[in-house]
């Protein structure tokens, strides 16, 4: 907007300074400078303008500030997450090692299950000659 006044400021001191008495030049001078005013706002309209545009940033700011403290705290979320994340993969690398030593255990008390049985089926077979030996 100042440009404009400032081209329609020298626009009117070149006709001045060189005297235009020329009415052609005259004419496109005029048609010059309600082109310039034509394509500016006034005062008033420009700074209610303005003010209305003061009023809309205003009232961004707190919206802005909600969405930088919910990015933060979005932020803070993933970082637990990663951690949670990082402990879970921790625990189920603990379990599954635990997982293998109780398949060991069980089977050892399996394999000893049977040679307790085993051994037992050949007490019971002593016992069983012993008795029949003894009636005999």
């Amino acid at each position: 907007m100042r440009g404009r006044g400032v081209q329609l400021g020298l626009a009117a001191l070149l006709a001045l300074g060189t005297g235009c008495s020329h009415p052609e030049e005259v004419a496109a001078l005029e048609a010059r400078k309600q082109e310039i005013l034509s394509s500016t706002v006034p005062k008033p309209e420009f700074w209610a303008e303005v003010e209305r545009k003061g009023h809309a940033v205003d009232g961004e700011k707190p919206l802005q500030r909600e969405i930088e403290t919910a990015r933060a705290r979005l932020a803070a979320a993933g970082t637990a997450t990663e951690g949670l994340r990082a402990a879970l993969a921790e625990a189920r690398g603990v379990n599954a090692q635990a997982e293998e030593v109780r398949a060991k255990v069980e089977a050892e008390a399996q394999r000893l299950e049977a040679l307790a049985a085993g051994q037992e089926a050949a007490l019971d077979g002593f016992a069983a000659r012993r008795t029949a030996g003894g009636a005999g």
